[in-house]
């Protein structure tokens, strides 16, 4: 594992993820105590130094000064929480952004169930505690021609910053000692080797990822119309039913 600048913030997440089991690959982080837009920082850094070795990467900030979410939202990022942008080789043949964001939740979810919180997998992007949004991510595959290059996942996560309304951090459900921000971020690095892996297995991701469904009905914004959910499909999509109506919407290309 590698630091490829000599910020100290890296250096709590690189001995997070060295004493941690669960790690098996070897990751490379740069920490800025403050950007822009981590999503802005990887761009650059792949530009820079394009992919030629299976190194996964991440940007890690102390604080975003303009990050952002689905569709351009604003995405309120302050010191206490884990801003990042991950980019990592996908060892898949063929996949989609969408499956990937479901499957970064579902391994996400159960790390938190680790921790004896109970969080639900609101479609398409975001991690739900007693209805309020702890997380938020932004999922990408990257081609090259018809050929998988990596997939690329920013992700947004409460920890102990005072969230925005209708959010909620995680120092609402745990004592301080188990919400540091750099332990939260290696949590983070951790689910996504681990959703990478799921994605040999998408029936599996989608099986449990409907256990931790948010709601049984959704008010879809397209038409104006309420309709039952079926559940997660294995493009990462979401199935939906009206009387003997169906259908699927999607949000990543």
């Amino acid at each position: 594992m590698k630091i490829t600048d000599t910020c100290n913030g890296a250096f709590p997440i690189l001995r997070e993820l060295r004493k941690d089991s669960r790690v098996h690959n070897d990751w490379h982080l740069r920490w800025k105590p403050t950007c822009a837009s981590t999503e802005k920082e990887l761009t650059k850094w792949l530009e820079e130094k394009p992919f030629s070795v299976q190194y996964p990467r991440a940007i890690i900030a102390a604080r975003q000064r303009k990050g952002y979410g689905q569709r351009g939202k604003i995405w309120h990022s302050p010191i206490g929480g884990v801003w990042m942008s991950i980019a990592s080789p996908v060892q898949v043949e063929k996949t989609s952004a969408g499956l990937l964001g479901l499957s970064f939740a579902l391994s996400l979810a159960q790390i938190f169930e680790r921790f004896g919180i109970l969080v639900k997998i609101k479609w398409p992007n975001d991690l739900l505690i007693e209805e309020r949004k702890v997380a938020g991510f932004l999922p990408s595959i990257v081609y090259r021609g018809d050929e998988i290059r990596y997939g690329r996942l920013g992700i947004g996560l409460n920890v102990r910053n005072s969230p925005p309304i209708h959010g909620i951090s995680i120092s609402e459900m745990l004592k301080p000692s188990l919400c540091k921000p750099y332990v939260w971020a290696k949590e983070c690095l951790v689910a996504f080797e681990m959703a990478i892996n799921y994605l040999q297995e998408p029936d599996h991701i989608c099986l449990e990822a409907n256990k931790r469904i948010w709601s049984n009905e959704m008010y879809d914004i397209n038409d104006r119309e309420v309709w039952g959910i079926e559940g997660f499909q294995n493009d990462g999509s979401l199935k939906l039913k009206r009387g003997s109506e169906f259908k699927k919407i999607t949000r990543w290309s």
